[in-house]
């Protein structure tokens, strides 16, 4: 199921106001061999049992909360079926240029790829 127009704006914003922060995380996880594929899990709940929380909304005053996971964490919990594993590599962006992004809106549940916009 696709995302709402409207739900793709409120997160391109968000995501503005805290990017060089999420850039930073993704290439931490990187560099101490966390994995090689971040995800940032976007949400509007007080919490979910996805990734490790990195930005609250109610702190930070925006419409979504960010925790930060990875491909192994989705394929232990089977979010990510581990015959679908070599597909999702092939679409995966470079993380250093792109984020990806797990939205979790209501019933709704999608990847989503975001060019970083600004150069750390």
């Amino acid at each position: 199921m696709e995302l709402d127009k409207t739900i793709i704006e409120s997160i391109d914003i968000d995501i503005i106001s805290y990017e060089d922060y999420l850039k930073e995380v993704a290439e931490m996880v990187m560099a101490n061999e966390v994995t090689k594929y971040p995800i940032f899990v976007l949400h509007q709940k007080n919490s979910i049992n996805i990734g490790r929380p990195i930005i609250d909304f109610n702190r930070s005053k925006t419409k979504w909360s960010v925790n930060i996971s990875h491909l192994e964490e989705f394929v232990l919990k089977d979010i990510v079926k581990k015959n679908s594993v070599d597909a999702f590599r092939k679409v995966y962006k470079n993380p250093s240029e792109y984020i990806c992004i797990f939205v979790l809106d209501k019933s709704i549940a999608n990847f989503i790829f975001r060019p970083f916009t600004s150069k750390i």
